[in-house]
Parts: C-alpha cells; structure tokens; sequence
C-alpha cells in the first residue's frame, strides 16, 4: 500500500515562562512495511526540517506580535516624568543652590512638590506611597534612595536614588526599574541620556540596589538619548 507521512506538530504555551512555547513534533506514516520506512527515513528526515522551517515562521511572529504587545503599553507619564525628570531636576537646582540639601531629604516636601504637578487624581494617590527608603552619609557623599509607587507598566522606577558629593555639588542619580517578563533594570540618568546596564540578578530589593550603585566596573548595554529617541547599543 502507499505510504502517507504526516508531521503532526503539538504546541503549548509554557506556564513557567511567558514568552516561551513547549514544542513537540513527530513524523507519522500509514505503511505496512518496516524496510519501506527504512528506505525513506531520508525523506521523512526532510518532511520535518521543511516542518521546523515553516513553524520557524510562525514563532517568529509568535515573539513578535508579544513584543509588540508589551511594548506597546501606554507610557504612564505621571509616574515616568517624575521618576525620571523631576527628581533629577530638583538635585541640579540643589547643586546650583538654588535649594538646600535637606530638600533632598524633606519626604513630605518631595512628595507634594510631585503629587502637585499630577493632574490624574489616581496617579495622585499612588504617588502617596512615595517614601525616602535610606539615606547614608559617606565621608563627602550622601546616598538617598527613594521609594516609587509600585511599578505597573514599561519603565517605571522601583527606587530612585541620588549619590551627591556635598563639597563638589557633582551627583549621579540611579535608577531600578521595571521591564519585560517581570525582569529589573539598572539605570542611570545624565541630563536626558539614560544609560541601561543590564537585569538585576537578585531580588529587587533596596540592599541589592544600593550593592550595585557602589559596585565597580559598571558595563553600559545601552545609552539612549530620551529627549531624540536614539538608542545606541553598546555591548
């Protein structure tokens, strides 16, 4: 009789891993000859590459359409320009003394000063969750780290943190923040430049934060410019 060879390709989504598909594939023929499936193994060899070539495609588009989806979730802009312009604004009106260092340490101040140029009565709310987390002296150095709303969208901040040289009025401001599959990123801003430096390995707590912000050889991944939208890889 003639032989029919089916690939049968069984797909399932993987519970442990979001972005991830279980696959399991398998060439099925009607023959009642084992030498015949000897003798066009061969072939059934390149039914399953043709097979594998075909669902390439169609994991390709898979990854792409959940791409796209995640990135296409809107902006929160009054949690992103807080987090990442207004803070920083306020350390640079601090090093040009226009404010006093313990501004940076007034948590009822910071939190109104945020809360007041929110329109969104429920960002308003979640902004009362703003808190200092830590603050350390460190010789010429103080270190603030503080506690953001609760990320829910691609990047809010976690913690937000300002290493400031007292006598120089130089500072470096850090950030912790939320990003695709659940993952956190290390980040930093100058001016309108941030610069990604990879996930976080451990927990996303604030003793793991601060670890990194006093870590040497910090390895930029990417450098993007916020303000143009150009993004430059760097590893």
């Amino acid at each position: 009789m003639d032989d029919i060879a089916v690939v049968k390709i069984y797909v399932q989504q993987n519970p442990e891993q979001e972005q991830a598909l279980l696959i399991m594939m398998s060439v099925e023929v009607v023959t009642d000859s084992a030498e015949e499936i000897a003798k066009r193994f061969s072939d059934y060899v390149s039914i399953v590459r043709t097979a594998m070539n075909k669902f390439g495609q169609l994991l390709d588009y898979y990854h792409g359409q959940h791409q796209e989806s995640a990135a296409s979730a809107p902006r929160r802009d009054e949690f992103y320009f807080p987090e990442y312009y207004w803070i920083p604004q306020i350390v640079e009106e601090v090093c040009k003394g226009e404010l006093a260092v313990k501004a940076l340490s007034d948590e009822a101040w910071l939190r109104q000063q945020i809360i007041s140029r929110i329109p969104a009565v429920e960002a308003a709310q979640e902004w009362s969750a703003f808190h200092i987390e830590r603050i350390d002296n460190y010789g010429d150095y103080k270190l603030i780290v503080y506690g953001f709303p609760e990320p829910q969208s691609i990047p809010e901040a976690k913690y937000g943190a300002i290493l400031l040289n007292t006598q120089t009025k130089v500072f470096d401001y850090y950030t912790l923040e939320f990003s695709y599959n659940g993952k956190w990123v290390l980040g930093r801003m100058q001016g309108s430049q941030h610069t990604n430096y990879g996930e976080l390995e451990s927990q996303p707590d604030v003793e793991a934060f601060v670890d990194w912000i006093f870590s040497t050889g910090k390895t930029p991944q990417t450098i993007t410019d916020c303000e143009r939208g150009d993004t430059k890889n760097i590893n």
